[in-house]
C-alpha cells in the first residue's frame, strides 16, 4: 500500500485522484480474526453484535485503476501483514 500512495503522490501532486490500495480478494471478519488469533498466540474476546449502520456484507479493493495508472500490485500476503504490523507494536513496547 505504502509503494501505491509513493506512486500516486509521484503521479501529480496536485492533481487530486482516488486510488483504491489493497487487496481484492475479500476475506471474512471471521477469518481476519482467527489469523490475528494465530499470529499473536492468543485467543480474542469476541463480543457478536448485530449490523450496524454502515456496516456492509462485503468489501474489497477494485484494483483496475491503480493497477493500470500506478502500475499496483500488491506485494504482501495478509499474513504477512498481520506478523509485521504484531512485531512492529511488540517493537514499540
Amino acid at each position: 500500500i505504502v509503494a501505491g500512495i509513493i506512486r500516486a503522490m509521484d503521479l501529480n501532486p496536485l492533481k487530486f485522484e482516488i486510488f483504491n490500495l489493497g487487496n481484492s480478494s475479500p476475506i471474512s471478519l471471521e477469518h481476519l480474526v482467527q489469523l490475528i488469533e494465530k499470529k499473536a498466540d492468543q485467543k480474542a474476546k469476541i463480543i457478536r453484535k448485530p449490523m450496524q449502520a454502515g456496516d456492509v456484507e462485503r468489501t474489497y479493493a477494485d484494483l483496475k485503476k491503480s493497477k493500470k495508472i500506478l502500475k499496483y500490485q500488491p506485494q504482501v500476503k495478509l499474513e504477512q501483514g498481520i506478523e509485521k504490523t504484531l512485531l512492529s507494536l511488540t517493537e514499540q513496547t
